[in-house]
């Protein structure tokens, strides 16, 4: 009786753990996927684009990189109030940028368009020290580069636009270490090409 009991409780957590551990892998298979596709495509940008910077407004376009910009993208899906309300560690990031000098640092931001005066005036308001792009008109969710995964929505890309690193390098001191890394590599290989 006993035995029965036992195999009739742990089967199904068996089951269950299995079934958790194929749906975790799942969902790294599938991260994994969208980090690949994203190695191997190049991140174009809109003809024009709403700079906000410490208060100033102005509408840009995007000019060549002479060195690999980090890129923090909140999109459409996101929280416009809530990615204005956590720019602290945008600002750390930024501070991190002009401190290091090999890269420069950007958010964009792609409010929902019912949002987008009230968010544009907010930032304005908040007078961050720090580049804060508005993608107004959707530009990045209708080119499907950037992935829909918030986990890759930090990303390095190099001088010609191609993502060479995902994550934010103040995550922790491992991640720092491979980003600067990466950075190092990247600016060899531009300074000395091939």
């Amino acid at each position: 009786m006993k035995r029965m009991f036992f195999k009739a409780k742990i089967i199904p957590m068996l089951w269950l753990t299995m079934l958790l551990m194929l749906v975790g892998c799942n969902g790294r298979l599938a991260l994994m996927k969208d980090a690949f596709r994203f190695y191997s495509s190049e991140v174009s940008f809109p003809e024009k684009m709403l700079r906000i910077e410490n208060g100033d407004t102005a509408t840009v376009s995007m000019s060549k990189l002479n060195k690999p910009l980090l890129i923090h993208y909140y999109g459409p899906e996101d929280c416009s109030d809530c990615a204005l309300n956590h720019m602290r560690d945008n600002i750390r990031l930024a501070r991190y940028s002009k401190e290091n000098g090999f890269f420069d640092f950007i958010v964009i931001i792609a409010p929902p368009l019912e949002e987008r005066i009230d968010i544009i005036e907010k930032a304005t308001e908040m007078s961050l020290p720090l580049c804060l792009y508005v993608d107004s008109m959707h530009f990045f969710p209708s080119e499907g580069v950037i992935p829909s995964n918030s986990s890759l929505h930090t990303f390095l890309i190099d001088t010609k636009n191609t993502p060479i690193f995902v994550g934010s390098p103040l995550a922790n001191e491992a991640t720092k270490n491979r980003f600067e890394k990466r950075l190092r590599e990247s600016v060899f290989i531009v300074s000395f090409p091939g």
